[in-house]
C-alpha cells in the first residue's frame, strides 16, 4: 500500500459537464488533506485524479475501486502511479472511511452510476 488517509468529510458534486468526488481529512475545521476524483461527463475515458495538490494528479490509470463500508481502494496503473510519485508497485490509494452510513451509500452511487458508470472497474462491498 502507498498511500493512506482517514477520511472524515465527503463532498459529491454534479456539474453539467463534470462530476467530482472529494474525500477530504478536516482537522481543527480547515482541509488537511484530500483526494479528488472528478469525472469528466463528456468524455468517459478519462478520470481525474488528485491527491493533496494540483502537481500530485493524473487523469486515467485507476485499474480497480473497491468500496467497502470503512475503506475505498484505488488500484493504480505504473503510470499514474509514477505521475503521484508513489514508489511501489504495484500501486494503491487506500482511504479510511469515517462516514455515516447515509454517506457512504451515496459515495456507492455516485461511484457506480456516475463515475464508473456500471463498469467492472468497480466494486461494492457493502
Amino acid at each position: 500500500m502507498n498511500f493512506l488517509m482517514d477520511c472524515n468529510s465527503l463532498s459529491i458534486t454534479g456539474m453539467e459537464d463534470s462530476f467530482a468526488v472529494c474525500f477530504g481529512k478536516m482537522e481543527a475545521d480547515e482541509l488537511s488533506e484530500y483526494v479528488m476524483l472528478q469525472a469528466d461527463l463528456t468524455n468517459s475515458n478519462e478520470l481525474y485524479l488528485e491527491v493533496n495538490d494540483q502537481s500530485s494528479s493524473v487523469y486515467g490509470g485507476i485499474l480497480k475501486c473497491d468500496l467497502h463500508k470503512d475503506k475505498v481502494t484505488f488500484d493504480l496503473n505504473e503510470a499514474a502511479a509514477l505521475e503521484l510519485d508513489l514508489e511501489d508497485f504495484p500501486a494503491q490509494l487506500s482511504i479510511k472511511l469515517s462516514l455515516e452510513s447515509d454517506e457512504i451509500e451515496e459515495l456507492s452511487c455516485a461511484l457506480a452510476e456516475v463515475v464508473f458508470e456500471n463498469s467492472d472497474s468497480f466494486e461494492s462491498h457493502l
